[in-house]
């Protein structure tokens, strides 16, 4: 169990990190705090978990987003 485990994790992490640079379109769920910032997290239409770098953002909207980078297994982002 795992090595499969490992596996799934190492393939999700290449996913992510192929996605940076990329836009996106993601679907606000509401704000988040971490490390001492407020995200705002939600899914792209891939359900991959994003977190955008805002200061306000409706729960419920979709948005364009910019990947700014992956921490494996969460993108941060920024709108569009």
């Amino acid at each position: 169990m795992n090595r499969l485990i490992g596996l799934q994790t190492a393939i999700t992490r290449s996913i992510y990190g192929n996605m940076v640079g990329r836009t996106a379109d993601m679907m606000i769920y509401g704000p988040v705090q971490k490390r001492g910032e407020t995200y705002f997290r939600g899914q792209d239409m891939g359900c991959k978990r994003v977190l955008i770098t805002s200061s306000t953002a409706t729960p419920g909207a979709i948005l364009p987003v910019r990947i700014l980078r992956s921490t494996g297994m969460t993108l941060i982002a920024e709108r569009e």
